[in-house]
């Protein structure tokens, strides 16, 4: 194992100046660092983590939990997580919860067993009115980022902080572009309870029927989680019970696309007969034999951007200060237009009965 005396060695160089240079300090020169970090790739260093780790006090090295790992929403944000603290020479120790907060809990002890620096969760669905990830990263003292999602339950406080889409703006926008297009009676598929990026899109909802003057009822909404089946699952419900719609709109494209492939078994025609909006602009969005209408945020940079929040204020925890609130971003959303959703002429219906 090649060590930091072999490279003094080879240089002519004591240990403490290629110590220096490999970690850029500011008292050696160009010229010798450059010589250094050559030498040091031409004999394969690798520099001892765990050592470094251990005079630092900190793992460099966070944690990330995603509900699913081959759901699109959940590998983009990875991406993001990924690129923004590899950039920082931060390992990433990855978990999926099965949307299980149960799994979650025992993901992020398991995680704590590596004494992570931060963690990122994009939290799994509950009815909870308590978070057990905040109770337990409040315990652990660990600075926690949320992402995508919130659980209605978590507040604002010391080492804790979020990085959402605008969700309220997401649903307005999402449902104006269906009532601008004749539609009036509107199905909504409701993401996972507990959650208060999915109250906050479903308020939006709400409140674009409520501008246009269009009754809000029950009878219009239901309850579906966050992938294909669960929006599957949820229109066949819609069936069952008969629920009157022209058009759907849905907290995430992958419900969406769910939805659809049962209302096409059951030959009814998108956008023929009912048009359909999501949300995310998912991969597959784009790529349907009717691709999905939708309104689109970047999840990668809901990913990089929950890193550089934790990580402008690591020299806040550096220091040993007390902890501080790691603040809240809200990312902005626009509508992509493409062929799930036609203009509903009411006239033509009345005419044909």
């Amino acid at each position: 194992m090649v060590t930091l005396k072999d490279i003094a060695t080879n240089l002519n160089l004591s240990v403490m100046a290629v110590s220096k240079a490999l970690r850029d300090a500011p008292d050696i020169s160009e010229s010798t660092k450059a010589r250094v970090v050559s030498e040091a790739n031409k004999l394969g260093y690798m520099p001892n983590r765990s050592a470094r780790s251990l005079r630092a006090g900190f793992s460099q090295m966070i944690g990330c939990i995603l509900p699913s790992l081959n759901h699109t929403q959940c590998a983009e944000i990875l991406k993001g997580l990924e690129e923004e603290s590899a950039a920082f020479d931060y390992d990433l120790l990855i978990s999926s919860s099965d949307n299980s907060v149960e799994t979650e809990v025992q993901a992020f002890r398991r995680m704590m067993q590596h004494k992570i620096d931060a963690l990122f969760i994009f939290p799994a669905a509950r009815v909870q009115h308590r978070s057990f990830i905040q109770e337990e990263a409040i315990r652990l003292g660990v600075p926690t980022v949320f992402m995508a999602q919130v659980p209605a339950s978590v507040k604002m406080q010391p080492n804790f902080g979020w990085v959402v889409s605008d969700n309220y703006k997401a649903g307005q926008l999402a449902t104006d572009y269906l009532i601008n297009k004749g539609h009036q009676e509107i199905l909504y598929l409701a993401g996972p309870l507990g959650s208060s990026s999915a109250a906050e899109h479903f308020s939006g909802y709400k409140k674009s029927l409520a501008d246009a003057g269009l009754e809000f009822t029950d009878e219009r909404v239901f309850l579906a989680g966050i992938d294909m089946k669960a929006g599957q699952e949820a229109m066949a419900r819609a069936i069952d019970e008969a629920a009157q719609f022209t058009a759907v709109v849905s907290l995430l494209d992958s419900v969406a696309i769910g939805a659809m492939s049962f209302l096409r078994k059951q030959g009814v025609g998108i956008p023929e007969d009912v048009s359909f909006v999501g949300f995310g602009d998912s991969l597959e969005a784009e790529y349907l034999a009717t691709p999905l209408t939708t309104v689109r945020t970047s999840k990668r940079e809901i990913g990089k951007s929950s890193f550089r929040m934790w990580y402008q204020n690591r020299a806040h925890h550096d220091a040993k200060l007390s902890p501080i609130s790691l603040g809240e971003r809200v990312l902005p959303v626009e509508l992509v237009e493409r062929e799930s959703v036609l203009v509903y002429n009411r006239e033509l219906e009345v005419a044909a009965l």
